[in-house]
Formats: structure tokens, sequence, C-alpha cells
């Protein structure tokens, strides 16, 4: 089959290596830091750069025809892998598709990423289906970049990493300038409560030496005895009032201590309200939901079929889409906790259609596509780190590189209040349930918005 030009256009029998027929990065290129952002036509054997932290969509250079009765699988070369760069838009092609191929990439890695016109970089692979399938896709014929994608690739700026960096230093050194502003403040506040509380003091002592004159007074003359009481009245007065100021005074002292210890506490609850609570309940991340994953299938080439509390079943009967069994079916699970955990997964929003679309620009920004591709890349990023650490079993961190990596991809959506801690412990909370998951063959979740809580218990 790889022997024919029916199937590549342009075939070359020295690209078939290792099983699979290497395809080359054709003319067409769309970067998420070019500029203007426009589609980019190579010449021959020209060179682009993938910086750190930024997206690209390359088109192949070979027309390919895939038959009815078989599928493709693809993938990049582990050379360019191995710096840092990731395919976010899928590893097969369906039976019956014709066009040029696409690939969306993020580039992971610390360093720029160069890749040629007319190198190969994309094996492709085929398989026999056991019936043929029709093609129903919308890229029939594919042969340039789509308008779409390049669109959803264009809203707003992706920063690279240094750049991140540099802003989160800058921050960092606002915050501590304001932090000594503050204590400056209170500083001065106190001293002056200090001198005004000696002051008072000493007016209470001056007090008590008058009162004990005017008695002095009263033991040698007997008949001023009702003006000296008059007066020591009104001496008592003037100290009862003084004392009421100094109180006063203390009063407001201990409510500006304790307006201090609990700017931390409005920071954190700041933090913790939902992101949607403004909108109609059908357009929010439900609060309260189960899940429910059931095992469809062998166990060691298992499909998954999700359903939500309701009985609906949410998208399609999903598998590993990979060559070994890695329990990637069980993915849904990372989305469905961050939503619980942090308040944001525009892939649940999708799922279960609760887009906010009374917003025209939170619709397209916070629940499009560009911000779901940015969420199944982090899920594919933080599960490479998890495979090789036996899926966080005994773990209490996460790497700073894949914290760095979310925190830099999220800097453009409403999620970026999140910190690093929040993110650690939703991720490290998914990946236990995540485990159940594969030990049990399945099993039913039940999300706590409310409470930020999730749990787990087996189906019957």
């Amino acid at each position: 089959m790889l022997s024919s030009t029916d199937f590549i256009t342009g075939f070359d029998p020295k690209r078939i290596k290792n099983g699979a027929y290497e395809m080359s990065l054709g003319a067409e290129v769309f970067q998420t830091d070019s500029s203007p952002r426009s589609v980019k036509q190579l010449k021959k054997d020209e060179k682009i750069e993938i910086k750190p932290g930024q997206f690209a969509l390359l088109l192949t250079k070979e027309y390919v025809r895939i038959p009815e009765d078989k599928i493709a699988f693809i993938s990049i070369k582990a050379g360019v892998k191995f710096k840092g760069l990731i395919n976010v838009s899928g590893f097969h092609v369906d039976p019956g598709f014709e066009g040029n191929l696409l690939f969306s990439v993020y580039n992971a890695g610390p360093t720029n990423i160069i890749l040629s016109n007319n190198t190969p970089y994309f094996p492709i692979w085929l398989a026999d289906l056991n019936e043929k399938q029709d093609y129903k896709g919308d890229h029939e014929k594919q042969t340039k970049i789509p308008d779409s994608p390049v669109e959803a690739l264009s809203q707003g700026e992706l920063a690279s990493p240094n750049i991140l960096s540099k802003r989160i230093d800058d921050d960092r050194k606002a915050v501590d300038k304001k932090i000594d502003d503050n204590n400056s403040t209170i500083d001065t506040r106190i001293s002056v409560l200090e001198k005004d509380q000696k002051a008072t003091n000493y007016i209470s002592v001056t007090a008590v030496g008058v009162v004990i004159a005017i008695l002095l007074k009263l033991a040698f003359d007997w008949y001023g005895f009702s003006m000296g009481l008059n007066k020591g009245i009104d001496l008592q007065k003037k100290q009862f009032t003084s004392d009421s100021m100094i109180n006063l005074q203390l009063s407001e002292k201990k409510k500006l201590l304790i307006e201090i210890d609990s700017l931390e506490q409005l920071r954190e609850m700041e933090e913790q309200h939902f992101f949607d609570s403004s909108f109609a309940e059908p357009e929010q991340i439900p609060r309260l939901f189960t899940v429910a994953f059931e095992r469809v299938g062998a166990y060691d080439k298992g499909k998954v079929r999700v359903v939500v509390d309701d009985g609906i079943q949410l998208g399609d009967i999903i598998d590993d889409n990979a060559y070994v069994n890695d329990f990637y079916r069980y993915h849904d699970i990372f989305h469905y906790s961050f939503a619980t955990l942090l308040g944001w997964s525009p892939c649940t929003r999708a799922m279960m259609k609760r887009k906010r679309k009374s917003n025209e620009l939170m619709d397209k920004v916070e629940d499009g596509a560009r911000a779901t591709i940015t969420e199944e890349a982090l899920s594919m990023i933080i599960f490479n780190e998890a495979k090789r650490k036996d899926y966080f079993k005994g773990e209490n961190r996460v790497s700073r590189t894949t914290l760095r990596i979310i925190k830099e991809m999220t800097e453009n959506f409403e999620v970026n209040t999140r910190t690093v801690s929040e993110w650690e412990r939703a991720i490290l909370k998914a990946y236990e349930i995540f485990r159940l998951l594969i030990e049990n063959s399945g099993g039913k979740v039940a999300f706590d918005g409310i409470n930020k809580s999730i749990s787990y218990q087996q189906l019957a």
C-alpha cells in the first residue's frame, strides 16, 4: 500500500522508514508570534523558528488519500519531540480523508525549535479496518491552512516564558513594595497612638494630684467643703472623659491590627469565587454533579462511556488513542477536577453545554476553541509527567517546570488568578481519582464545587 502513488502524491520510496512514510513540511505555516498574524508562504528549504510558549499551524507538502477501509496514524519524529514540540491537533486521520494534513503544534521546551521546508518530520502509518467508512469531516480536499484555526489562535497575545518570568518578577517586586509601605504606615499610626496614650497618662496623674490638693484644702477649710466637692466631681468627669478617649484609641488600634491580619484572608476568599457566578444557572459549571466512568470492552483494550448524574452520556465512547494501554481513556477526570477545584474548564463547559453564550466575548475567548485547545494541551503535558512518576502515586509535588508552563499557557484566561499551589492540589487530587478508576476499571465520582471536594466510589 505504501508504495502506491494513489496514497501519497509525490510518493518517494526512500521516505519509507520503520514501517512508516515520513511526510515533509510544506510551503504554508502560521505562527502565533508572527507579525502580522497571517499564513506565511515558505520558499524552498526556507527555515522557521517556533519560540518557547508559542503555537504554530504546519501544512504538509504531501497530498494524501486515505482508503475508506483504512485508518492512518500520525506523529512527529522523536528528534523534534524531544526538543519540546507537542502535537495538539490529534493523532489519526479518518478513513476516506483526502488532502494535505494540518498539524497544530506547541513548543513546550526551553529553546527555539527550527524546522525547514521540504524536510521530513511527520511519520504516517496505515491500519486496516473491518469495514469501509465514509469521511464526514470539514477538511475534505484540504490544500491550504483553513481560516478557523488561524482565527482561534489570533485572539490576544501569547507571551513567551521569558516575558512571563519578567512579569512575575515585576509583580513580586510591586507586591513587596506595597507590603513595605503598609508596614511603614502601620508603624507610624501605632507610634502616634503610643504618644497619645503617654499624654493621657500624664493628664491622669496630674488630675490625681489636683484631687489630693483639694482634699487637703478641705481638711483645713470645712466651710469650703461644698466648693471642693463640686471641683472634685468636675475633675472626676474630666478623668472619665480622658479614660474614654484612651479606650477609643486602643479600640481603633485593635481594629487596625485586625484589618491587617485579615488582608490575606480577603485575598483567599476573592480567589475562591466562581468565574461564572454572575451568569444564569444554565451557563454555570454545575456546583454539584456525579459522573460515572463505565468500562466498555476488555480491560487491556477497553473503552469508556462517561455518563453524568441525569443519565446523559457526555461525548463519544473513548479509548486511549495510543499503541500501548496507558489508560488515557479516563482523562476526562482531569477536566471535571479542574472545573470543581479551580472553577475553570472550557472542556467541561463544552461537554455539558454550559458555555456563556449570553456574553459573545466571554463565549469566544474564555469558552471558545483556543481555551479548549489550551486545556487539552495542559492535560497532555501533565499526563506525560504523570506517566514517568507512576501517575503521581506516593508523590506530593508536581514539577516546577510543569507548573510554570501551566501559568504561562493560562496567562490570558480568567484562571490566571489561580496560584501554582491551587493548580498542584487540583492535579494531585485528579490523579488520586485517576488511579482509583484504573484500579477498579471505572467508578462513580462525586464533584462538590461548593466545598471544593471530590469523592470516589466503585460502580455497583
